[in-house]
């Protein structure tokens, strides 16, 4: 084998070896970016609001000695029902009083 062909070999699998890591270090990468930035962790919901009536449509909650008044209730957007056993979807908020 000639001098010129065992660098040229050399050369390719210094480049596929290369081309190996580069792919490995981006599957690695991709994973911690998907589990720090793209997967939600939230702990376990606590049930501080109970519902008082349900009646024409509309739903109407109670807060406990263990609701936030500042809480992430009051906030607007599509709202889930949950309990130990089941879940829900429901709308905004309609109306809030304190």
């Amino acid at each position: 084998m000639s001098l010129a062909r065992r660098i040229q070999t050399i050369l390719i699998l210094i480049s596929l070896a290369a081309l190996a890591l580069f792919f490995a270090a981006g599957w690695y990468y991709s994973g911690e970016i998907e589990e720090r930035a793209l997967t939600a962790h939230h702990g376990p919901n606590a049930f501080d609001l109970e519902v008082a009536s349900i009646a024409c449509g509309l739903i109407t909650l109670e807060a406990t000695p263990d609701t936030a008044s500042d809480g992430r209730w009051k906030k607007p957007g599509l709202w889930g029902l949950e309990s130990a056993d089941t879940y829900s979807q429901v709308g905004e908020i309609v109306e809030a009083t304190d």
